[in-house]
């Protein structure tokens, strides 16, 4: 029996790692993506660097995309926290009047 709800314990705690890592995920994943963005072209200009380093051109034209990419990263970031303040929002608002579409909202952004 002891080892049953070991086991049972050991799993529930398996699980709920997993949920907060996939809620993790999902929260941030604009930030994973760009991140895993501008990794991608950092190692591909440090690639064009090495291969053929007396191409500035191509070197600078990188690195504008990474900061073009960084720069476009922050407004999506900026326009995500707009978008959840409104639906925060509106699921108060929902609350407040009675609707059973507030709770179920709620229950969504959860």
């Amino acid at each position: 029996m002891k080892k049953e709800f070991k086991q049972t314990k050991t799993k529930q705690k398996i699980d709920n790692k997993l949920n907060q890592i996939k809620n993790f995920c999902y929260k941030h994943k604009i930030k994973i993506v760009g991140g895993v963005t501008i990794i991608t072209l950092l190692g591909t200009s440090i690639y064009f660097a090495h291969s053929n380093s007396s191409n500035k051109e191509v070197i600078n034209n990188l690195l504008d995309l990474l900061i073009d990419q960084d720069n476009r990263i922050m407004y999506l970031e900026k326009l995500i926290e707009i978008k959840d303040e409104l639906y925060a929002e509106a699921i108060s608002e929902l609350l407040r009047k009675g609707s059973p579409l507030g709770g179920k909202q709620m229950a969504y952004k959860r």
